[in-house]
């Protein structure tokens, strides 16, 4: 799993939720830089349905950004507030 920046990325933030409350999260603080990619490593799935939340701080969206999760983007659309 990798966070993609683009512009203002520490105002980036998502949490991936289960039944069983938040699974994962990053971002919190703005520890995100801008055009940069980070690997998320401690996110472990099983079996069930998730909830992903992004957020942005400012709430103007990810400017293209994106969560990459098994070769598939998401929140790349996101534009405003959280999604």
């Amino acid at each position: 799993m990798e966070m993609h920046t683009t512009s203002y990325g520490s105002e980036v933030e998502w949490e991936i939720t289960s039944s069983l409350g938040v699974i994962c999260e990053g971002g919190h603080g703005g520890v995100y830089k801008s055009d940069d990619v980070t690997k998320v490593s401690d996110c472990k799935f099983g079996n069930g349905q998730y909830t992903l939340r992004c957020i942005d701080t400012y709430g103007d969206g990810w400017h293209g950004g994106y969560l990459l999760i098994h070769e598939t983007k998401h929140c790349e659309s996101f534009t405003s507030g959280h999604l």
